[in-house]
């Protein structure tokens, strides 16, 4: 019996050492690290890996995308809607972001920390194995592609969408899981904001 009494508190005590904080009753304090006000800014995706975060501006009719580095606050890029039209992205972990050339209609890749260009790709976002995924407007595809060589791994046609290059692959609603297995994306319809579609890719 005394082992038994002695066995539940040692078990009550180490629930009690690993519980949350909130469950003991005492308050948590979050230590802020930056904070960026500005009238119209909102959230569109973050960098965990990277620690970036991706925030838009709609600013006298032109949309800005801001790259902001999550540790001291400082933006590592804002585009300009005359140049690089509207897609700033970065990769899985952070190190790189991608840039859509208006003139020649080619994503260019940066290192986030020199800004150097390092070369021309055919995807956008890239998961933990370093694969890319782009959006082909005229056959309403997801292209994978290797991000090292290029080469095209799988594509997937969306089904059930209108086959109209109107339909853009959500700002906020795309992702690879942290396995590089599942990949999470929306559409919508720019012209029809309540038009929108959801997939989990395999």
């Amino acid at each position: 019996m005394k082992r038994a009494f002695l066995f539940l508190v040692t078990v009550a005590m180490l629930l009690i050492d690993t519980s949350p904080l909130w469950t003991q009753g005492e308050p948590i304090s979050l230590q802020e690290i930056w904070r960026r006000e500005e009238n119209g800014m909102t959230f569109e995706r973050v960098c965990k890996p990277g620690r970036i975060v991706k925030m838009g501006l709609i600013k006298d009719s032109d949309i800005y995308i801001y790259l902001i580095d999550l540790r001291t606050g400082e933006t590592i890029y804002k585009t300009d809607p005359q140049i690089d039209g509207y897609v700033l992205e970065f990769n899985y972990f952070g190190d790189r972001y991608y840039l859509l050339d208006q003139i020649t209609k080619e994503l260019k890749e940066y290192d986030v920390k020199t800004k150097e260009f390092k070369r021309i790709v055919k995807g956008i976002i890239s998961s933990s194995d370093s694969s890319l995924v782009g959006f082909n407007y005229t056959s309403h595809s997801l292209m994978f592609r290797n991000g090292n060589t290029g080469v095209l791994l799988d594509s997937f046609k969306i089904p059930n969408t209108p086959n109209t290059p109107l339909f853009h692959v959500s700002s906020t609603g795309y992702e690879f899981s942290i396995d590089s297995r599942y990949f999470l994306f929306g559409l919508y319809d720019p012209l029809n904001s309540s038009t929108s579609y959801y997939y989990i890719y395999d």
